[in-house]
Formats: structure tokens, sequence, C-alpha cells
């Protein structure tokens, strides 16, 4: 907790995150809540029992304070996002990636395990696309926390009306040339809900290091990439100062992400040798109707657009 400040007093009673000990200058690097870093001295820092976390995304939530240098010294700027919605990502724990390969080794090593195909648009010729009957448990509470805290970041006190619950789990082991079309997805219990992905292994052409290489001139610079569209680009977003509406997701084994089920995405091919192993899930977000026993429009369906 910041207290103390003469210089920034706007600043005291804000709950921050220590980044960094500066031994040169004998100050703390700290994060605000706004992405912010600053410097302070130890005794303008109050060490909290509890670290109360309250994502926020709103425009408001999601504010970030700036210096902006003037000949008459600096003036202090605030930006405010336009925010639509939001993606959750978080790293797995080793032992969670090293339990899930395991078991997904066997699932495909199985001649007689169940295909997720019908069920799915992936174009996975080479590979194969696998219903998970038995989630392992820690890997099905940190889907529902992920959700919940996605939620709670969207909605607010509104969130607590809410439940979520395991609808479908799946592997995709995707092979050169295979590849998923722009889709999104649905679950069998409610209008609502997130989806999920998680790498578990990527061939070694597949790597963080494909940022680096130019979009064109057809050096791979998508190669086995998911991209998400969460909106429509008009092609002129730097003339519109508009931020793209497709993201690309970092090719990174073990890191988890959630994000609404209406999003749409899709997922580049690949050349060469190796598995890009990859395990997805629904979440169903449940609201007073769905938790009364009524099915969506269509009795849920089933298929994963």
């Amino acid at each position: 907790l910041i207290d103390g400040l003469k210089g920034a007093a706007d600043l005291n009673g804000q709950e921050v995150t220590l980044a960094l000990w500066d031994e040169r200058r004998g100050r703390w690097k700290v994060r605000l809540r706004t992405g912010e870093v600053r410097a302070l001295l130890p005794w303008n820092l109050e060490l909290l029992d509890e670290v109360k976390e309250r994502p926020e995304l709103t425009t408001f939530g999601c504010e970030i304070i700036g210096q902006l240098p003037l000949e008459s010294g600096e003036v202090q700027y605030h930006l405010w996002p336009l925010v639509y919605s939001g993606i959750l990502r978080v790293r797995i724990p080793e032992r969670l990636f090293a339990r899930l390969n395991v078991q997904f080794d066997r699932l495909y090593a199985n001649a007689r395990s169940s295909s997720h195909a019908p069920f799915l648009q992936g174009e996975m010729r080479e590979g194969r696309q696998l219903t998970v009957k038995e989630p392992d448990e820690e890997y099905t509470s940190l889907l529902l926390a992920c959700s919940e805290k996605l939620s709670k970041a969207v909605l607010g006190e509104e969130a607590k009306d809410f439940q979520y619950k395991l609808d479908t789990v799946w592997t995709v082991h995707q092979l050169a040339g295979d590849y998923n079309p722009v889709h999104f997805h649905n679950n069998a219990r409610s209008h609502f809900g997130f989806s999920s992905f998680l790498h578990l292994q990527l061939p070694e052409q597949l790597n963080v290091g494909q940022a680096w290489v130019p979009k064109s001139g057809a050096k791979g610079y998508h190669d086995g990439m998911t991209s998400f569209i969460w909106r429509p680009d008009s092609g002129l977003c730097r003339e519109h100062l508009e931020n793209p509406g497709v993201l690309e997701c970092e090719l990174l084994e073990g890191f988890l992400y959630v994000f609404p089920q209406w999003v749409q995405h899709f997922v580049w091919p690949f050349r060469g040798p190796g598995e890009r192993r990859t395990v997805a899930a629904n979440i169903s977000l449940l609201g007073p109707s769905e938790r009364r026993g009524l099915q969506p429009a269509g009795g849920g369906g089933g298929l994963y657009r």
C-alpha cells in the first residue's frame, strides 16, 4: 500500500505489486493497478497482510497513467482504452503439464480412443482429434477458476449470479498440413460460456522466434499459429487509430488461454515434422434459467462451428 507520498499524493492509498528492488537508487519499482511502473522509497510502502485483487475489464478499469514532457515541465495524462471483452492466459504448473502429456500419449496411442472429429470443423487429415472422457481434476479446477476470474473481470458483481460447469474436453494432434478453419464454439448446457486451449507440444520449427520473421515473402510467419478474430478489420486500422481485430497467440507450450465462446479463431497449418498437441475445452456459464434445467435453443447442439 502506498502511504506518505507528497509529490504524488493522489497515489496514496493505492495497492501495488512489488516488481524489483533498485539497489543503486535504494527504491522499489512497483506496478500500479493501471500497469504503470513507479520507483518508490521503502518508507512510502506498507506491506498488506491480505492482497485484494480486483481486475476490471472496463474503460476506466484499464486506465494507464503517465507523464507527458513539455517545455514548461511534465504533465500527467490518462489513457483509457476502449475495452470490448478479454482473454485470460495462465501458465500451468509443471506437474500438470507433465501429467497431461502422459495422459494424452496413452490416448493417442490407443487405436480405440473415441474420435471427436464428428463434432469439430478441424481438417486433421494426418493427425487426430480425440474425446477426453476423464479430464484431469487439477486441469478442470484451473479451467473453472479462470472462467470465473474472466467473468468477474467483465461483469463485476453481476458474476456472482453465475455458475461454471465443464462441458466437453478434447485433444487435437495436428501434423503437417492439418489446419482448423475460422470457427467459434458452443456448449450443450447454456447459450453462453467460455472456450479454451492449451499447447502441450510444439514441433521444433514452431516457436516464438516466428514473431521476428517478415509477414510477407512466404517466410512461415503464420505457421502453426492460433489467431483470434475479435472484431472485423476495415483494412485502415492505422489511419483510424484502431488496434487490429486479429490477435495472434505466441507459440509457447504450457500456457492456457480462456476466452468467451463467441470469439472466432483459426489455426494455421505448418510444414515439417512433429506434432502440435493441444487440449481444448468448453465451459458452460450457467445463469438461473440454465440451473433450472432449461436447454439452449436447438437442444444445445454439439457441433463446434
